[in-house]
């Protein structure tokens, strides 16, 4: 998310909105967004996610967290599991390695993952520069045909970019991706989708090519 002086989207006052409806004439959506996250004991539990500012290890603050990946995130499913209710979990790439039994029981489920970090311990972005290559070949090591990313390019510097693209190029793999990043857009897009009041249209060609279309 690039800053900016209102945020990410356009103003949108509701009186100029077009009519939103939910399916089955219903009034009110809910979306099941659980946060399941890998906190490790031998790392500093940051005061945004609660940390009491003591000594590693903090056992008291670690334990509390731990306990909701071994007892309540099963205990969920079950909840949700009785109202045939697909969750939406928030989680960082760490609990995947450390505890797939979660992801197993997500899929089973088919629940949707929706990535946001490495470690709460560790945040994105507060890293030196030179960690950054590291972090992202890490987090596109694991084999696959296609790659979705979102907003690739935030936070990184010149060098961790240039590393990202030449990377991408390399691995020779699908990209789907959403970005601000012009040069990005210019140097990687095949093909753009555009989505505007709850519809969506594909334009074959790179960025170029679209804006010369929609300049029409």
């Amino acid at each position: 998310m690039q800053p900016r002086p209102y945020g990410p989207f356009p103003y949108s006052p509701i009186i100029d909105r077009p009519r939103l409806a939910w399916p089955g004439g219903a009034h009110v959506a809910l979306w099941i967004i659980p946060n399941i996250e890998f906190f490790a004991l031998d790392e500093k539990v940051p005061a945004g996610s609660g940390g009491s500012g003591a000594p590693v290890p903090d056992v008291p603050t670690w334990s509390v967290r731990d306990y909701g990946n071994r007892v309540g995130v099963f205990r969920l499913m079950d909840a949700l599991d009785r109202y045939d209710i697909r969750a939406t979990v928030a989680l960082n790439s760490d609990l995947c390695a450390q505890h797939p039994v979660i992801i197993e029981e997500g899929r089973k489920r088919r629940w949707e993952w929706m990535g946001h970090n490495e470690s709460n311990t560790r945040r994105l972005n507060e890293l030196r520069p030179g960690e950054e290559p590291r972090v992202i070949a890490s987090a596109l090591a694991q084999s696959s045909d296609i790659l979705l990313l979102d907003e690739p390019t935030n936070h990184l510097d010149i060098d961790a970019v240039e590393w990202m693209e030449t990377f991408l190029i390399d691995r020779g793999i699908t990209l789907v991706f959403v970005t601000h990043d012009r040069a990005f857009l210019r140097g990687f897009a095949e093909r753009v989708i555009e989505v505007r009041d709850g519809h969506a249209r594909v334009f074959a060609g790179d960025y170029d090519d679209y804006l010369r279309r929609v300049a029409l």
